[in-house]
């Protein structure tokens, strides 16, 4: 099966509450890379998988995010320079 390029979510840098994202929307709407999402799982993010595709549950991601420091403060992978 032939990839194609994912496209660009309706609402860039919006998760939902009770939304289930795979992992190529979740990345395309926090705009970050693999390295950033492989970041967020090392330091936490849980990732639900179905077969081989993973997911997000917005409400995990949305605690996830409420845990992490409000300042500059260093999270394991993140350079924080």
């Amino acid at each position: 099966m032939r990839k194609t390029a994912s496209t660009p979510p309706t609402a860039p840098g919006v998760i939902e509450a009770g939304a289930c994202y795979s992992l190529t929307e979740f990345r395309d709407r926090l705009r970050l890379g693999h390295k950033g999402i492989a970041a967020m799982r090392r330091a936490g993010l849980p990732i639900r998988r179905f077969g081989r595709q993973g997911f997000v549950l917005a409400d995990d991601a949305l605690k996830f995010m409420a845990g992490l420091p409000t300042e500059s403060g260093a999270i394991a992978g993140f350079n924080n320079t």
